[in-house]
Protein backbone atom coordinates (compact mmCIF):
# COMPACT_ATOMS: atom_id res chain seq x y z
CA UNK A 1 0.00 0.00 0.00
CA UNK A 2 0.84 3.66 -0.13
CA UNK A 3 2.00 5.32 3.12
CA UNK A 4 -0.62 7.76 4.41
CA UNK A 5 1.07 9.02 7.57
CA UNK A 6 4.41 9.22 9.33
CA UNK A 7 5.38 10.51 12.73
CA UNK A 8 8.59 10.88 14.69
CA UNK A 9 9.56 11.21 18.31
CA UNK A 10 12.54 11.40 20.62
CA UNK A 11 13.89 8.12 21.98
CA UNK A 12 15.32 9.60 25.18
CA UNK A 13 13.24 9.45 28.35
CA UNK A 14 14.37 13.01 29.08
CA UNK A 15 13.05 14.38 25.77
CA UNK A 16 9.33 14.12 24.96
CA UNK A 17 9.61 15.64 21.47
CA UNK A 18 6.95 14.32 19.05
CA UNK A 19 5.92 15.36 15.58
CA UNK A 20 4.16 14.35 12.40
CA UNK A 21 5.52 14.54 8.87
CA UNK A 22 3.89 17.54 7.15
CA UNK A 23 2.20 15.58 4.35
CA UNK A 24 0.70 13.01 6.75
CA UNK A 25 -3.00 12.37 7.16
CA UNK A 26 -3.47 12.16 10.95
CA UNK A 27 -6.81 10.40 10.46
CA UNK A 28 -5.28 7.36 8.75
CA UNK A 29 -3.46 6.05 11.85
CA UNK A 30 -0.96 3.21 11.49
CA UNK A 31 -2.44 0.02 10.04
CA UNK A 32 -1.05 -3.51 9.76
CA UNK A 33 -3.03 -5.69 7.41
CA UNK A 34 -2.82 -9.44 7.98
CA UNK A 35 -6.10 -10.03 6.10
CA UNK A 36 -7.69 -11.06 9.38
CA UNK A 37 -11.30 -11.16 10.54
CA UNK A 38 -10.49 -9.25 13.75
CA UNK A 39 -9.21 -5.68 14.04
CA UNK A 40 -7.38 -4.65 17.23
CA UNK A 41 -7.24 -0.88 17.88
CA UNK A 42 -4.58 0.68 20.13
CA UNK A 43 -3.71 4.25 21.12
CA UNK A 44 -0.01 4.23 20.37
CA UNK A 45 2.08 2.49 17.77
CA UNK A 46 4.42 1.19 20.49
CA UNK A 47 1.34 -0.26 22.22
CA UNK A 48 0.35 -1.97 18.96
CA UNK A 49 3.80 -3.55 18.60
CA UNK A 50 3.86 -4.50 22.29
CA UNK A 51 0.50 -6.25 21.95
CA UNK A 52 1.75 -8.08 18.86
CA UNK A 53 4.86 -9.18 20.78
CA UNK A 54 2.73 -10.69 23.56
CA UNK A 55 0.68 -12.76 21.11
CA UNK A 56 2.14 -15.89 19.56
CA UNK A 57 -0.68 -15.75 17.00
CA UNK A 58 -0.24 -12.03 16.19
CA UNK A 59 -0.72 -12.67 12.47
CA UNK A 60 -4.32 -13.74 13.11
CA UNK A 61 -5.29 -10.08 13.64
CA UNK A 62 -5.21 -6.74 11.83
CA UNK A 63 -3.93 -3.81 13.90
CA UNK A 64 -4.74 -0.11 13.90
CA UNK A 65 -2.93 2.47 16.03
CA UNK A 66 -4.76 5.78 16.35
CA UNK A 67 -1.53 7.48 17.54
CA UNK A 68 -3.52 9.52 20.06
CA UNK A 69 -6.50 8.83 22.30
CA UNK A 70 -8.01 12.16 21.24
CA UNK A 71 -7.84 11.03 17.60
CA UNK A 72 -9.38 7.57 18.12
CA UNK A 73 -12.89 8.12 16.76
CA UNK A 74 -11.60 10.14 13.77
CA UNK A 75 -9.09 7.42 12.86
CA UNK A 76 -11.74 4.72 13.23
CA UNK A 77 -14.18 6.65 11.02
CA UNK A 78 -11.51 7.25 8.34
CA UNK A 79 -10.30 3.66 8.43
CA UNK A 80 -13.78 2.17 8.32
CA UNK A 81 -14.82 4.51 5.50
CA UNK A 82 -11.82 4.14 3.20
CA UNK A 83 -10.62 0.56 3.73
CA UNK A 84 -12.29 -1.66 1.14
CA UNK A 85 -12.10 -4.84 3.23
CA UNK A 86 -13.56 -3.38 6.44
CA UNK A 87 -16.90 -5.09 5.91
CA UNK A 88 -15.10 -8.42 6.28
CA UNK A 89 -14.38 -7.89 10.00
CA UNK A 90 -16.29 -10.16 12.37
CA UNK A 91 -14.87 -8.47 15.45
CA UNK A 92 -13.26 -5.17 16.47
CA UNK A 93 -11.35 -5.05 19.77
CA UNK A 94 -10.63 -1.68 21.35
CA UNK A 95 -7.39 -2.06 23.32
CA UNK A 96 -6.82 1.50 24.49
CA UNK A 97 -4.86 2.64 27.56
CA UNK A 98 -6.08 1.75 31.04
CA UNK A 99 -6.63 5.32 32.17
CA UNK A 100 -9.60 7.66 32.48
CA UNK A 101 -9.35 9.07 28.95
CA UNK A 102 -8.80 5.61 27.42
CA UNK A 103 -11.93 4.28 29.11
CA UNK A 104 -13.96 7.35 28.14
CA UNK A 105 -12.97 7.11 24.47
CA UNK A 106 -13.60 3.34 24.50
CA UNK A 107 -17.24 3.99 25.45
CA UNK A 108 -17.59 6.63 22.68
CA UNK A 109 -15.96 4.35 20.10
CA UNK A 110 -18.18 1.40 21.04
CA UNK A 111 -21.31 3.53 20.57
CA UNK A 112 -20.08 4.79 17.20
CA UNK A 113 -19.04 1.32 15.98
CA UNK A 114 -22.26 -0.37 17.09
CA UNK A 115 -24.30 2.18 15.10
CA UNK A 116 -22.10 1.93 11.99
CA UNK A 117 -21.52 -1.85 12.03
CA UNK A 118 -24.44 -3.60 13.75
CA UNK A 119 -23.33 -7.07 12.61
CA UNK A 120 -19.78 -6.76 13.96
CA UNK A 121 -18.90 -7.86 17.49
CA UNK A 122 -17.35 -4.94 19.37
CA UNK A 123 -15.18 -5.75 22.38
CA UNK A 124 -12.68 -3.97 24.60
CA UNK A 125 -9.59 -5.10 26.47
CA UNK A 126 -7.57 -2.99 28.89
CA UNK A 127 -4.10 -3.94 30.06
CA UNK A 128 -3.52 -4.41 33.79
CA UNK A 129 -0.81 -1.74 33.53
CA UNK A 130 -1.31 1.80 32.19
CA UNK A 131 -0.78 0.73 28.56
CA UNK A 132 0.26 -2.30 26.51
CA UNK A 133 3.91 -1.31 26.38
CA UNK A 134 4.10 -1.08 30.18
CA UNK A 135 2.27 -4.43 30.32
CA UNK A 136 4.95 -6.00 28.11
CA UNK A 137 7.75 -4.50 30.22
CA UNK A 138 6.12 -5.85 33.40
CA UNK A 139 5.63 -9.26 31.82
CA UNK A 140 9.27 -9.33 30.69
CA UNK A 141 10.45 -8.54 34.23
CA UNK A 142 8.31 -11.37 35.67
CA UNK A 143 9.66 -13.86 33.13
CA UNK A 144 13.26 -12.82 33.81
CA UNK A 145 12.82 -13.40 37.56
CA UNK A 146 11.19 -16.80 36.97
CA UNK A 147 13.89 -17.80 34.52
CA UNK A 148 16.62 -16.70 36.92
CA UNK A 149 15.14 -18.72 39.79
CA UNK A 150 14.93 -21.79 37.55
CA UNK A 151 18.42 -21.48 36.11
CA UNK A 152 20.31 -20.39 39.25
CA UNK A 153 20.47 -23.84 40.94
CA UNK A 154 21.77 -25.38 37.70
CA UNK A 155 24.61 -22.85 37.81
CA UNK A 156 25.45 -23.63 41.44
CA UNK A 157 23.87 -20.40 42.70
CA UNK A 158 21.23 -19.83 45.30
CA UNK A 159 18.75 -16.95 45.18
Amino acid sequence: GTPKAASFRATSAKNTFKGRVASSNPESGVFINNSAKTLIVTEGTIDMFSLMTMRSNYQDFDYLSTESVANTTNVLKWHLQFRKDVSEYDRIVLALDNDEKGKEITVEAIEMLEKSFPGVTIEYDFPEAKDWNEELVNLSKKEEVTLTKEVAPQMGMQL
